[in-house]
């Protein structure tokens, strides 16, 4: 902390969205400029890319995946033996980020990692005051809410799977090589369930993986090679999601490469598409496209995908179009009640994961510092309940809709925006930008207490 007991920034979290951050202000603020990053778990890889498995990998190209603002080719540098389009092992990626983060520290001696977590926040005269877990103090002057990933939502589950140790809720906090023998379902048929097969694999897993979702849809696979194509973005209605699901199809079908340039087309102008719908549009999409857009947008690397068809083809993979209406615990494992379009039957297994993907309804996390933050009106839900609300510049709504210029947010938890904030490409650009607004604020404050 500064000499004067108030930090300019904290940032809470320290994965990809809170280092990126750090990264880009590492870079450019002045020597008196202080900051700390708050996350218990170090900083760095985050969640997503601590797990230490050779079998989980990028799903985006090493070109994509440059943690630095404005430096496209920083992750090729420090690869020195990849090309472009490889698809690295997140484990290594997350070594990458880690480094990425020490050098940032190194490079400036006021921005700092404290290995904390923040449980309270409230509003003070100047700033905000936070209170970690340990019910130390820190005072700031402003506030970035950068916390990633929670763990996906079980709500929607009977309490006796919930309550079962034969459950895993967050495939990325749990042991999942303790589901190595007896029959397993994973609720959820998208890249997690994906990547959890891939870790049943590896840990030579003998029963059978029993897939459950509403539409039964797993994501295509990915090309690293693909690149947009920008020609084909005239042809597209976007005005509503069903005349852009409809003007894709076609594009798709009368596109003569490979349609994952077409899809990828898409990527940069995905935000103002989003903006442009109406609240109810909105709506649309994620109740009815949002599946189907997934599984082409979000698409599973070639190595990944060649476990799940080689045990799909041994009949080690039962895909279930489905509900889980019921469930009695046994001794080992459930016995679930799936409602498969209109049928009702008992499916036994001896474990069950979560890979509903992440929790972004901030009414349904658990978390003291989320709760804090909701009940003094620093944040407030995204209407859609996917994440939090912001302006435009990144700034958190109060309950009237009016930005904090004090607080911002970032990240996976900004989708109610721009819909499209979860990659790197997009974190590492709203990062630029949320670090120029903080230092050309700081900058003026400066100059005000100079005059």
């Amino acid at each position: 902390m500064d000499p004067r007991g108030q930090l300019d920034v904290a940032v809470i979290g320290g994965g990809v969205s809170g280092t990126a951050l750090a990264i880009a202000l590492a870079a450019s603020a002045p020597p008196d400029f202080t900051a700390c990053v708050f996350d218990p778990s170090g900083l760095g890889p985050g969640t997503a890319y601590a797990p230490q498995s050779a079998s989980l990998l990028l799903n985006g190209p090493v070109r994509a995946m440059s943690a630095v603002p404005g430096d496209p080719s920083h992750l090729k540098r420090y690869l020195v033996d990849e090309p472009d389009d490889a698809l690295i092992c997140r484990a290594r990626y997350g070594a990458y980020m880690r480094a990425t983060a020490a050098g940032a520290l190194a490079a400036h001696r006021g921005i700092r990692h404290a290995p904390v977590e923040i449980a309270e926040i409230a509003r003070e005269r100047d700033g905000f005051v936070l209170v970690d877990a340990e019910a130390r103090v820190h005072r700031t002057r402003r506030v970035v809410f950068a916390m990633g990933n929670f763990a996906p939502d079980a709500s929607f589950l009977p309490e006796s799977i919930r309550a079962s140790a034969d459950f895993a809720n967050d495939p990325w906090r749990a042991d999942v090589g303790r589901f190595r023998s007896g029959d397993i379902a994973l609720i959820g048929s998208r890249l997690t369930a994906m990547d959890v097969i891939a870790l049943l694999d590896e840990h030579a897993a003998s029963g059978r993986i029993h897939l459950i979702s509403r539409h039964g849809r797993v994501p295509f696979v990915e090309d690293p090679r693909a690149r947009g194509d920008a020609t084909v973005l005239a042809r597209l209605d976007t005005s509503t999601p069903y005349t852009l699901l409809r003007s894709l199809r076609r594009t798709i079908d009368d596109y003569p490469g490979d349609w994952r340039a077409v899809v990828e087309a898409l990527r940069p102008v995905t935000p103002h598409i989003w903006a442009a719908w109406n609240p109810r549009e909105r709506r649309r999409f994620l109740r009815h496209c949002e599946s189907l857009w997934a599984i082409h947008r979000y698409r599973v690397p070639p190595a990944t995908y060649a476990v799940y068809a080689r045990l799909r083809a041994a009949g080690r993979i039962v895909v279930h179009r489905a509900r889980i209406v019921g469930a009695t615990a046994a001794t080992r494992g459930f016995a679930l009640e799936l409602d498969e379009r209109g049928a009702r039957g008992i499916l036994r297994v001896a474990g069950a994961v979560n890979c509903t993907g992440p929790n972004a309804d901030l009414t349904r996390v658990a978390s003291p510092l989320v709760r804090s933050a909701l009940a003094g009106g620093i944040i407030t839900a995204d209407p859609l309940r996917l994440g939090i609300a912001i302006s435009e510049t990144f700034n958190t709504l109060d309950a009237n809709g009016r930005p904090d210029a004090r607080a911002f947010a970032m990240g996976p938890l900004v989708r109610g925006r721009w819909y499209e904030t979860t990659a790197i490409p997009e974190i590492t650009r709203h990062a630029a930008a949320i670090a120029r607004d903080i230092l050309r604020e700081h900058r003026a404050a400066l100059t005000v207490e100079a005059s």
